[in-house]
């Protein structure tokens, strides 16, 4: 499970560090616990929702020079679907998953960052070649002035029938009060509104790429793929302490959804809105 914020999150690792996962000493303290939940109701009788819910602990290992960051992120997801009663989905889907980053060259200019994230993503009710998928990711950013960032890269996703998506553009950052990210697949722009000591606030609207793809059962002892995909545009606050917490929430809406079952489609259910929270503590 690899949402779309992650891939352009690393590329601000630039101070982050190594490799040694045999000394205890490198695991970095503010690594901790995530807790991220959305909810996208049904519309209509021909309405599509889910309702997401996703727990996952990171450990980040440090090295001697402060350079080259590797962290091991396991999680587990479960997923809702509601609406749609003619096609019989699954009450619930599950995703558990290793989520492995490294930044692989790591200098003041810029550097190289790449993930991998295999797992299992299915209702569960047997075990397929199917529901073993692998995503991961190689994103490289490059400071070419004191306000303009070019990254760019590609990504393995799930929610795809090709599974590839290119990733990257520029991003601007005019004030240190002002992130404009000219990107793709997450356009953003955000403004800090609040700052103290201990804590920075920021507001912001974004564009996202949402779904994914689960085995579940094809009603012949087998198991089919189905996989949703849809495009949002989101409103969402930022609130970041110098301990390490974090909580953003966000409100928007849910376009260009499809629904397909092994490679055919089978529903494109009208838009709706959605509410997200992440929780770092």
């Amino acid at each position: 499970m690899l949402p779309a914020w992650i891939l352009f999150a690393t590329a601000a690792w630039a101070q982050t560090p190594g490799t040694d996962f045999a000394d205890a000493s490198n695991l970095d303290p503010a690594a901790g616990w995530a807790f991220a939940a959305s909810w996208a109701p049904a519309s209509g009788t021909d309405g599509f929702g889910m309702t997401d819910l996703r727990l996952s602990k990171t450990w980040t290992w440090l090295g001697s020079q402060g350079d080259h960051p590797v962290s091991v992120t396991p999680g587990l997801g479960v997923h809702f679907p509601e609406g749609l009663p003619a096609l019989e989905l699954p009450d619930v889907l599950y995703d558990v998953y290793l989520d492995v980053a490294w930044r692989v060259v790591d200098r003041a200019e810029g550097g190289i960052s790449l993930g991998v994230t295999p797992g299992l993503y299915g209702d569960l009710q047997r075990v397929s070649s199917d529901s073993f998928q692998v995503t991961g990711w190689v994103l490289g950013d490059y400071q070419l002035s004191p306000h303009w960032t070019l990254v760019g890269g590609v990504a393995v996703v799930r929610q795809l029938r090709s599974h590839w998506l290119p990733v990257g553009g520029l991003i601007w950052a005019p004030t240190e009060d002002w992130q404009l990210d000219f990107t793709i697949p997450r356009p953003r722009v955000a403004r800090r509104v609040h700052q103290t000591e201990v804590i920075d606030v920021w507001a912001y609207l974004a564009g996202q790429f949402g779904g994914g793809s689960w085995a579940v059962d094809d009603g012949t002892g087998g198991n089919g793929l189905l996989v949703y995909s849809d495009l949002r545009l989101v409103a969402g606050l930022n609130l970041w302490q110098t301990s390490g917490r974090e909580f953003s929430c966000e409100a928007g809406y849910v376009f260009s959804r499809d629904l397909s079952f092994d490679d055919v489609s089978i529903a494109s259910p009208p838009g709706t809105w959605v509410l997200q929270g992440v929780f770092v503590f």
